[in-house]
């Protein structure tokens, strides 16, 4: 098993869709996580995602989840409020995934443990860049990953100086 894998689902051209993305980048640009802990951006990957899904002792999505609240909330779904919630179809990719989780389950392969750790998006249209509610909550899920890996046991380190605006960059306005 490989351990600990924090995935980034969602389409980067679909506006707020790319939350999952955008966010998993910025965790990259500002902390220092530990090379044992890996993260993945997942995009649209759907079934190709089953053997790292599977592999996975501690499985943490970060992703755009619509939930009907306020555009900008951080959501967190425990393992029971999972599939529910995917099975809404926001996107495409969200069709994927809860394939992917029903044949983990199926195969009895599913990882013991799982979060999502989402935001509510303002808009899923085709077009690059985050709205602006989304975009501002960003920090906020990329916290919430920080702070569940260190429930974990997981040390991950603020960067001194974040590393320059990467690809995620685009998807925040930056």
């Amino acid at each position: 098993m490989s351990g600990i894998v924090v995935l980034g689902l969602g389409n980067v051209l679909m506006t707020d869709d790319g939350a999952g993305i955008a966010a998993l980048f910025e965790l990259d640009r500002r902390y220092e996580v530990p090379d044992e802990v890996e993260r993945l951006d997942g995009g649209v990957l759907g079934l190709q995602l089953l053997g790292r899904v599977e592999d996975a002792v501690r499985l943490i999505v970060l992703d755009a989840v619509s939930t009907g609240r306020e555009p900008g909330t951080i959501v967190r779904l425990g393992l029971g409020d999972i599939r529910a919630v995917f099975a809404k179809k926001l996107s495409m990719h969200q069709v994927g995934f809860n394939e992917v989780l029903a044949a983990a389950a199926i195969r009895g392969r599913q990882p013991p443990e799982m979060v999502v750790l989402g935001v509510e998006p303002a808009a899923i249209e085709g077009g690059l860049g985050l709205s602006a509610s989304v975009a501002a909550a960003v920090p906020a899920l990329v916290a919430a990953a920080v702070a569940q890996l260190a429930d974990w046991g997981v040390e991950v380190r603020e960067r001194a100086t974040p590393l320059e605006a990467g690809p995620g960059a685009v998807l925040l306005g930056a």
